[in-house]
């Protein structure tokens, strides 16, 4: 049985799930990991988001960015124009060159808490999109979720892999 949600052709999009641990380049590349690269094959919507104080930034493909605008403009009353002001220009899309790479515009990595000359974000799968977090946002999260022991575990993964 394959697992997935429909996709362009017929074909079923794999459903995300993991965390990986890579770097963002000083000129913005943020090359997508083996496992959630499939889904974006034809192009990604990359969003600034923003839920209980943590900034990071959602990958969609275009289904999924489909789904997020119908449901920001369904509740926007009569605000639709002002509510498609401020999503879309938080939403970019971009497609993957042959190295499942994307780029990250400078204004995107600075959301997120990365320095110009980039460094280490953490990348999670989650059913049908991606989350981009800035390592330290994220190590922060899971400290308060998992605890001090588990987080400088995790902090000394980053370390030995000689991440920034």
């Amino acid at each position: 049985m394959t697992h997935g949600f429909p996709a362009p052709g017929g074909r079923k999009a794999p459903v995300l799930s993991g965390r990986h641990r890579v770097t963002v380049d000083a000129r913005g590349r943020l090359v997508l990991p083996s496992g959630i690269r499939e889904r974006f094959r034809e192009g990604a919507y990359i969003v600034q988001a923003q839920e209980g104080g943590y900034r990071f930034l959602l990958v969609l493909d275009a289904e999924g960015w489909d789904a997020m605008a119908e449901e920001a403009l369904g509740s926007a009353g009569e605000n639709r124009n002002l509510v498609a002001t401020v999503l879309g220009s938080k939403a970019h899309f971009y497609q993957p060159d042959s190295q499942g790479r994307v780029f990250l515009r400078r204004d995107q990595r600075r959301y997120i808490g990365l320095p110009p000359e980039g460094g280490a974000v953490m990348v999670v799968g989650f059913r049908d999109r991606a989350l981009v977090w800035g390592f330290e946002s994220y190590l922060d999260l899971y400290r308060k979720t998992e605890g001090e022991e588990a987080a400088a575990e995790l902090e000394a993964e980053r370390e030995e892999e000689g991440l920034s």
